[in-house]
């Protein structure tokens, strides 16, 4: 993958490294790695009868509002006997679960390689079910981005499963984590990705997640929080995001060497910057409360507020794709949205850009282009700047409108310009090898 970011990212050189210190201002997050409420670890939580974050969650470093990474299937009355070939399935003790509405957290990632696999989509539909019910947001690879108040502020949470999977599963959770990700940040300049990915029990970030790691932050990611490898990865503070490529076993029934070690990361929204700092937490195998230690790395990356104008749209919540179009004129915004068509016969992605004229304090929506598609089916699409010019970035389908093969795994990335009613097809070397880092 050619990551050649040094046109995109031009704030990067903005991102310092920051001492730790308690969290201030409102808007605060703490991010916490695997979080396993079955076997062992769900049992003495019963048995205890009380919340095993009763004491980490008066930890003045960390913030009122936590988001972790779940692991494991609430699985659905009667429950069978597990039908994973390895026999790892990690039901989640009910009981045990119910503790979490009396905690920090708000929300919990469920795209992993056990919520949304142990017992299928009922599994996973069981699990999301059951936090709905506890009050707190499932924050699932379909649904996404979802959506935090906290304390006036916006935080989109976007969670994206890379472990163990096929190719055409793993292009196709990017795929949807682009526009996701995009979406996020047309609302807030709050995006916090959490993928799960890497190598179980493996202290260094792979190769491919410090590349992934720039992608995400080309996408619009502000801070990445990784997890599945149930240790501690380094922190990154370049390329624009605070990277935290693993958090560890937050609770977890692991607890040799490195296994029982975990960071807790809070992120606060500043001036123009995200401040994160971490705070180590570990647990015994006497135990299953996680106890903070010491002061962990810190990162601080620069934040841009977001033109959000295109939210009074009347059919904003059916976008999946915004960014604002300013060189084709005020209030100007290019979208993606999925409706279907009898030029193709799918209901697939359309570009669509609109005007939001303001007059007399009334707001206006313009329809400039409802285009039908482009040269190809669409997969996704974003504007870039190359050498001062706006140019539409596409990735298509690698089949044809008269073809059409919709399960191609192949893909086609082609570069156009705006003509002032619609786009058409352009040669540039240099815009093409940007779309394709991108």
């Amino acid at each position: 993958m050619r990551l050649v970011l040094a046109l995109i990212l031009l704030a990067a050189a903005d991102v310092t490294a920051a001492e730790p210190s308690p969290p201030t201002g409102k808007g605060c997050i703490t991010l916490v790695g695997d979080v396993m409420l079955g076997r062992g670890i769900g049992r003495e939580i019963v048995r205890q009868g009380q919340s095993p974050w009763v004491e980490l969650a008066r930890d003045p470093r960390l913030a009122s509002t936590w988001v972790g990474n779940l692991e494991g299937v609430v699985a659905p009355p009667p429950a069978s006997p597990c039908p994973r070939r390895d026999g790892l399935c990690l039901d989640i003790e009910p009981a045990a679960l119910k503790w979490l509405s009396s905690t920090p957290f708000r929300a919990l990632g469920l795209a992993n390689n056990h919520a949304g696999v142990d017992r299928g989509r009922e599994g996973l539909n069981s699990t999301c079910q059951a936090l709905q019910a506890l009050g707190l947001v499932a924050v699932t690879e379909d649904d996404g981005p979802a959506l935090l108040q906290v304390d006036g502020h916006e935080w989109a949470l976007v969670a994206v499963n890379l472990a163990g999977r096929p190719g055409d599963e793993l292009r196709a959770a990017l795929e949807r984590a682009r526009l996701q990700v995009g979406l996020a940040g047309a609302r807030t300049p709050l995006v916090a990705l959490l993928p799960h990915w890497g190598r179980e029990g493996d202290p260094r970030p792979r190769p491919e997640q410090e590349d992934l790691a720039r992608l995400f932050a080309a996408w619009g990611a502000a801070v990445i929080a990784g997890s599945h490898a149930h240790v501690v990865q380094p922190t990154s503070c370049e390329d624009g995001a605070a990277v935290f490529f693993g958090l560890g076993n937050h609770i977890f029934d692991q607890t040799r060497g490195r296994a029982a070690e975990a960071l807790a990361v809070t992120c606060c929204p500043g001036a123009g910057r995200l401040e994160c700092t971490s705070v180590a937490t570990s647990r015994t195998l006497a135990s299953a409360v996680p106890r903070a230690g010491a002061a962990g790395p810190a990162c601080s990356v620069p934040l841009a507020v977001p033109d959000r104008r295109w939210l009074s749209h009347p059919h904003a919540s059916e976008l999946v794709f915004v960014q604002p179009f300013p060189t084709a004129g005020e209030g100007m915004f290019f979208s993606l949205r999925r409706h279907w068509s009898a030029f193709d016969r799918e209901n697939a992605l359309r570009p669509y850009v609109f005007r939001v004229a303001e007059k007399d304090g009334a707001t206006r929506i313009v329809d400039i282009w409802r285009g039908t598609a482009l040269a190809r089916p669409l997969i996704a699409a974003r504007l870039i700047d190359v050498g001062g010019r706006t140019l539409l970035c596409a990735i298509h389908r690698a089949d044809s409108f008269l073809a059409p093969q919709p399960s191609t795994p192949k893909r086609v990335h082609i570069i156009y310009h705006w003509t002032g009613f619609g786009f058409a097809g352009v040669d540039d070397d240099a815009a093409l090898s940007m779309c394709q880092d991108l």
